[in-house]
């Protein structure tokens, strides 16, 4: 309803300044923290327009892929016989690379389950710019920087890298995020519920978008925990 759409609305301004805000460096100051080792950095091509039939136009698109645990343990804590995991992690706002330094659970729980880690890149984040650097930014173009969009590419690049790490296509996958990202896991498993057999969304504020207030407010949580905190830690 509306508080729906006034929430989405909300949700898409913030995405819009921090992009905007990513853009006023050069594209290597965008993403130029180093990788932790592991990383293979793979490209794909994704549509501009995931919903218009008629434009073909597309842009490359960056994934971070570690196939250690997969080469390591095929099959490990799946059963006999059974294809290894997908964990995916879902790029939010920020070059992928930042999540994917700072996403140990999901190593971890890759090498547990023999799984295939994959962290995606957010489109308008990082180097995965539609229009190029300049260009994505400009009013005109910025419209393709939605939920909806990021979601259908990330249903997109899941059969690719699944292809070209010869896992079949009902490999599991479990989505991972964190924040706005754990909101991007979450909203992919219910949207595309075919390809994405779970989700662990980490710290996702998914009421917010919709309208409810924070209950208690984070700042408030925040305040609490810190008070609650040992002084000599």
């Amino acid at each position: 309803g509306h508080a729906m759409a006034v929430g989405a609305r909300a949700l898409g301004a913030a995405m819009l300044l921090v992009a905007r805000h990513q853009a006023t460096g050069s594209p290597a100051e965008a993403a130029s923290a180093p990788l932790s080792s592991g990383a293979e950095e793979v490209w794909f091509p994704s549509r501009v327009d995931n919903f218009d039939s008629s434009a073909n136009a597309t842009f490359p698109q960056r994934c971070l892929v570690n196939a250690s645990a997969l080469r390591g343990h095929p099959g490990a804590g799946a059963g006999p016989g059974a294809a290894p995991p997908v964990f995916f992690y879902t790029g939010n706002e920020g070059p992928i690379e930042e999540f994917y330094n700072n996403a140990g659970f999901v190593f971890e729980a890759a090498a547990h389950f023999g799984a295939l880690a994959v962290f995606c890149e957010h489109r308008y984040y990082g180097k995965s710019l539609p229009y190029g650097p300049a260009a994505s930014f400009r009013p005109d173009r910025i419209g393709k920087l939605t939920v909806d969009q990021a979601l259908a590419d990330f249903s997109q690049l899941l059969p690719r890298v699944k292809a070209r790490h010869g896992l079949p296509s009902a490999a599991p996958t479990v989505a991972f995020g964190g924040s706005y990202g754990g909101m991007l896991a979450a909203w992919w498993r219910l949207k595309y519920p075919g390809i994405v057999d779970g989700a662990v969304a980490a710290s996702a504020p998914i009421p917010l978008p919709l309208g409810a207030a924070p209950h208690p407010g984070f700042f408030e949580s925040v305040s609490e925990a810190l008070a609650g905190a040992d002084p000599d830690c």
